[in-house]
C-alpha cells in the first residue's frame, strides 16, 4: 500500500536498518521507529500507523505487554510479531490479542516484504469492507427512512378519503410533516379571505402562547409570500421571524393549492432550538403533504354542501310525505263518507224500482234507473279509491292464486252484462296453468276493471275474449275486444289516475279514470307488468304477465 506508515518498535538497531532499507523504504512505505516497548506505545497511539511490527522482548515494555495496552486503549492496527523463540502458546496468546502475522528472527528480506504486503492487503481489504457495510447500513436507513415516509403519506392519503372529521385529518397531515422532516414544530395556516391574515388551523408541539390567536398579515410575512407568489420558502438562519414573539432558527413554507380556489393556505415546519436546515426532498415530502391537506379541506366543503342539500331535501321529502299522507287521509275521509250515503240512496232506489212503495209511472221508474246506476258507478269509484289506498299502504300478503279460476269466476259474473249490451264474451284457458303468487281479492278487481272497461268501449256485436297461458316463469292474462280503440296519442297516458281517453264534457262512457292506473299498480305491486295494444276503430287487447307462485 503505497504511502502507508509503518511503526517498528524493536530494541535491536541493525533489525530497525534492515526493514527500513531493504524492505519498507523500498516499496515506499513510510517509517516510524521506536527502540523499546514503552516508546513505541505512546508513538503508536500519538501517531496512529497503518501497521506495527512489534518484537517479542524489549526493555521497559514486552511485546506482548504493548498488545495488551493497545487493545485496552481501544486501537484496532494491524500487528505482525516477531521473537526468537516462539512457542505455540505464545502464538496462541498473541493471535488473540490482534496480531495479524508472526514471523521468527531471524528472517529474510522477502520473507518479511511478503509478510507486510499480505497483511497492509488484507486491512486495505478490511477497511473498503468496513466502508461498504457503512454505506449499506446507511442505504438502509435512508430505504427505511423513505419507505416509513411513504407509508406516512399512504396513511394520510387513506385518511383523507375516509374520515369525514377535517380537524382529525388536517392534525394528522401536520403531525405527518414534524415526523417525515424530523422538525420541532408543525403548523398549518389558513388564509381569511375577508381579514387578508392567515390564521392558524392546526399544529404540532407549538407551546400555547404560540398557539393562541396566531394570526399573521398575507402582506407582512414569510408565509404571506407564499400566499402571494405560490412558492415555497426555504431558509435556515439565526432567528428567523415567524410572528411577533416567534423566532426560529429554520423553517420551511410550503403553498396549499386548492384546483378551485388556488392558495388557501401555508403548512410549515420549523426548528426554533436547532439550526439543522431542511432538504430539497424534505420540501418536496411537505408538499405532497399540502396536496393532501387541500384535499381534505375540499372534502369538507363537498360534505357540508352535500350535507346541505341532503337536509333540504330531506325537509322537501317530509313535506312531501306530509303532503301526501294528507292527500292519502282526505280520500279515505271522503270514501268513507260516502258510503254509508250511497247505500242509501242505492237501497231506496231498488225499493222505489220494485214497486215496495207505491207504483211508478214510466217518467218515475227511468229516473230511479239513472239514480240507481249513478250510485253503483260511484260506488265502482269509491271501491278502486279504496283499493289504491290499501295497495300503497300496507305490504302484499303473497299466496297462490289460481288465475284460470279467477278468469272463469269473472267471465261468468259478467254474461249478463255483456248479453245486455250485445256482446260476445268468450273465455280460452290453456291447460295447466300454474298459480300466480298474490292475494286474489286484488287481482280479481284488475279482471273486474279489464273486462268492465271491454264492455263499456265496445260497440253492440262485439266480441270480447279472455285468455290465459303459460310462458315460461310468467302467467299471462289477456282481455282483447273489437271496441272503438286507443288514439296512438294517449296509450302512453292511459294508465295515469283520472285520466280519460274522452275527456270532453259531452263523453258517452261514464267513469274517473281510475280503473286502468288501479290495473297498472296492482299489477306491479305483484311484479308483473301490464302491456297494451290497440288499433283505433279496431279494437285493444291488455295483457298483464304475473310470475309463478314460489314458497
Amino acid at each position: 500500500m503505497a504511502q502507508a506508515r509503518v511503526l517498528i518498535i524493536d530494541d535491536s538497531p541493525q533489525i530497525h536498518e534492515v526493514l527500513r532499507d531493504l524492505v519498507l523504504q523500498p516499496q515506499g512505505y513510510q517509517v516510524l521507529s521506536a527502540y523499546d516497548g514503552q516508546e513505541g506505545l505512546e508513538m503508536a497511539l500519538r501517531e496512529r500507523p497503518d501497521l506495527i511490527i512489534l518484537d517479542e522482548r524489549m526493555p521497559r515494555m514486552t511485546g506482548v505487554e504493548v498488545l495488551e495496552a493497545l487493545r485496552e486503549k481501544g486501537m484496532d492496527v494491524p500487528v505482525i510479531f516477531t521473537t526468537i523463540h516462539g512457542s505455540e502458546d505464545l502464538v496462541v496468546r498473541v493471535f488473540r490479542l490482534g496480531v495479524r502475522d508472526y514471523v521468527i528472527k531471524p528472517f529474510e528480506p522477502p520473507e518479511m516484504e511478503r509478510a507486510v504486503e499480505r497483511v497492509l492487503v488484507e486491512a486495505r481489504l478490511r477497511a473498503e469492507r468496513d466502508r461498504l457495510l457503512q454505506q449499506l447500513q446507511e442505504a438502509n436507513r435512508n430505504l427505511e427512512r423513505q419507505v416509513q415516509e411513504l407509508q406516512t403519506l399512504y396513511s394520510i392519503g387513506r385518511s383523507v378519503t375516509s374520515l369525514l372529521d377535517l380537524d382529525a385529518v388536517l392534525k394528522r397531515v401536520v403531525e405527518a410533516a414534524v415526523f417525515v422532516t424530523r422538525a420541532e414544530e408543525g403548523l398549518l395556516m389558513l388564509v381569511d379571505e375577508k381579514e387578508q391574515e392567515l390564521y392558524l388551523r392546526a399544529a404540532k408541539n407549538l407551546d400555547e402562547g404560540t398557539v393562541q390567536g396566531l394570526r399573521i398579515r398575507v402582506d407582512d410575512s414569510l408565509a404571506g409570500t407564499v400566499v402571494q407568489t405560490g412558492r415555497a420558502v426555504l431558509i435556515t438562519e439565526e432567528n428567523v421571524k415567524v410572528a411577533t414573539g416567534y423566532l426560529v432558527q429554520a423553517l420551511v413554507y410550503v403553498p396549499v393549492r386548492s384546483a378551485k380556489r388556488g392558495i388557501i393556505g401555508v403548512l410549515g415546519v420549523t426548528n426554533r432550538r436547532t439550526r439543522r436546515s431542511f432538504s430539497q426532498h424534505e420540501l418536496g415530502i411537505l408538499s405532497a403533504l399540502a396536496a393532501y391537506a387541500a384535499i381534505a379541506l375540499e372534502n369538507a366543503q363537498l360534505y357540508q354542501q352535500v350535507r346541505h342539500q341532503a337536509d333540504e331535501l330531506a325537509a322537501a321529502l317530509a313535506r312531501s310525505q306530509e303532503l301526501e299522507s294528507l292527500k292519502s287521509q282526505f280520500i279515505q275521509n271522503v270514501s268513507h263518507e260516502l258510503r254509508s250515503p250511497l247505500a242509501l240512496i242505492r237501497g231506496h232506489a231498488e225499493l222505489l224500482i220494485n214497486g215496495e212503495l207505491g207504483e211508478l209511472n214510466p217518467e218515475q221508474a227511468r229516473s230511479l234507473e239513472i239514480i240507481a246506476r249513478r250510485a253503483q258507478m260511484l260506488g265502482e269509484l269509491v271501491q278502486d279509491i279504496t283499493l289504491i289506498l290499501e295497495a300503497e299502504a300496507r305490504p302484499l300478503e303473497v299466496m297462490p292464486v289460481p288465475l284460470d279460476e279467477l278468469a272463469r269466476a269473472a267471465v261468468d259474473d259478467f254474461q249478463v252484462a255483456a248479453e245486455r249490451s250485445q256482446l260476445a264474451l268468450n273465455l280460452q284457458i290453456a291447460p295447466d296453468i300454474p298459480p300466480v303468487g298474490g292475494e286474489s281479492l286484488y287481482l280479481r278487481r284488475v279482471l273486474d276493471n279489464l273486462i268492465g272497461n271491454a264492455i263499456k268501449f265496445t260497440p253492440a256485436g262485439g266480441t270480447i275474449t279472455v285468455q290465459v297461458w303459460q310462458n315460461g316463469q310468467m302467467v299471462h292474462l289477456q282481455v282483447a275486444d273489437t271496441g272503438v280503440g286507443i288514439p296512438p296519442d294517449q296509450k302512453e297516458r292511459i294508465f295515469e289516475r283520472f285520466y280519460q281517453v274522452d275527456g270532453s264534457t259531452k263523453r258517452r262512457h261514464g267513469g274517473m279514470g281510475l280503473g286502468l292506473a288501479l290495473v297498472k299498480e296492482i299489477v306491479e305491486i305483484h311484479g308483473g307488468k301490464v302491456e297494451v295494444e290497440s288499433k283505433l276503430g279496431e279494437g285493444s287487447a291488455f295483457t298483464i304477465s304475473l310470475p309463478i307462485y314460489r314458497k
